[in-house]
């Protein structure tokens, strides 16, 4: 896949208002460029498809998503051949539809984990691949307020400060990467490989960053139920103004460091690009 080297400076173009969900998704975009995708390909919660567009540089076969809204921005993009409304759980394709599967920042946030990735295996080809990126349990151990409080011995109110964090990110799983071998092998794929991004240093920033800017945010927020709906939400009348572009370039010397320190490869990280293979019936 090709590399785009100003993804940080697009991802900010986007979400002018939201500069930390921008990082985030330019080292999710970076690591997706790199993997090998053979068509057809599935976006499973692709959401407006901005990212899609960023991270894969071609036309993808389709892009599914629960939010209706979100949905008809893809449809806008002109990323996807097709898109539809409907649910990880319940996916509307037929048996062995697709040759890959991503899942950006998606799987975290699913109830009914198991029956999600029993669709996956079913639209898969024998032989398919599943490749998606979510939080590891480092993700909760280096956020920045949970990591100080634990210092001070105040653990009980580190541990409510994390969940706090992790209400407004919507997550529901953060697991370790053995974890999601075992969920993946019980639904019939072997993890091939996995990559960790974000180390320690930079998620301390970021999630500091990201905290203040959920917080001062909630003035301006409606009800959503994704970090892409509600960053849509506001952003939506500036992404293609000259605003837009002019905070863009201010903001991108400022994270740059930040960007290339999170992007590194490293022996652990609190996020994770993981590859599987459709192998065996589930179990």
């Amino acid at each position: 896949m090709k590399r785009n080297a100003d993804n940080l400076y697009l991802l900010l173009r986007r979400y002018p208002l939201m500069p930390s969900l921008a990082l985030w998704r330019s080292i999710e975009a970076d690591v997706f460029s790199e993997c090998d995708m053979q068509e057809p390909v599935l976006d499973l919660g692709c959401g407006n498809g901005f990212f899609a567009e960023i991270a894969l540089n071609k036309q993808v076969q389709s892009g599914c998503d629960r939010d209706l809204s979100q949905v008809r921005q893809a449809r806008l993009s002109k990323i996807y051949r097709n898109n539809v409304v409907a649910d990880a759980k319940n996916l509307p394709y037929k048996d062995q539809s697709f040759a890959t599967i991503i899942s950006n920042c998606v799987l975290e946030h699913i109830h009914d984990l198991e029956r999600a990735l029993g669709e996956a295996f079913r639209v898969l080809i024998p032989g398919g691949k599943l490749i998606f990126t979510v939080p590891t349990e480092k993700f909760n151990e280096w956020f920045y307020l949970s990591w100080l409080l634990d210092k001070l011995g105040l653990h009980r109110l580190a541990q409510k400060q994390t969940e706090r964090y992790n209400r407004h990110q919507f997550h529901i799983h953060i697991y370790t990467v053995q974890k999601w071998s075992q969920l993946l092998a019980q639904a019939g794929f072997h993890m091939e490989e996995h990559l960790y991004y974000a180390s320690q240093a930079f998620l301390f920033l970021f999630s500091a960053f990201d905290d203040i800017s959920h917080i001062l945010g909630n003035v301006v927020r409606r009800k959503a139920d994704s970090s892409e709906a509600r960053a849509s939400q506001m952003t939506a009348p500036l992404t293609d103004s000259g605003v837009a572009d002019l905070a863009a370039r201010s903001l991108r010397p400022l994270l740059y460091p930040l960007y290339i320190k999170g992007k590194s490869i490293a022996a652990e990280g609190a996020g994770v690009l993981i590859q599987a293979r459709k192998c065996m019936p589930p179990t």
